[in-house]
């Protein structure tokens, strides 16, 4: 049984040192982007996630305004040189 144990206990001695390693990390990524030290992982991801939804949709939105503003400024130029 003691070797068990003292498996057990290096295991957990390493997952308390990577828990660390990421909590220290996580704390400079709220400083980075100027959150409050104490806001809650679930809500500063939440924040991140709804931010690359709407810069997706802006991405489209402006893919499809220069689409259409190029499709129209061609057919512009068509119609004055060629008509």
């Amino acid at each position: 049984m003691y070797p068990f144990v003292a498996d057990a206990r290096k295991k957990f001695q390493e997952v308390e040192k990577t828990f660390k390693t990421m909590e220290e990390a996580y704390q400079g990524i709220l400083v980075y982007f100027g959150e409050d030290p104490k806001t809650p992982p679930e809500e500063f991801f939440s924040m991140v996630q709804k931010f690359i939804q709407l810069f997706q949709v802006l991405f489209l939105i402006l893919n499809c305004s220069f689409f259409l503003w190029k499709k129209e400024s061609n057919s512009f130029f068509f119609f004055f040189f060629f008509s």
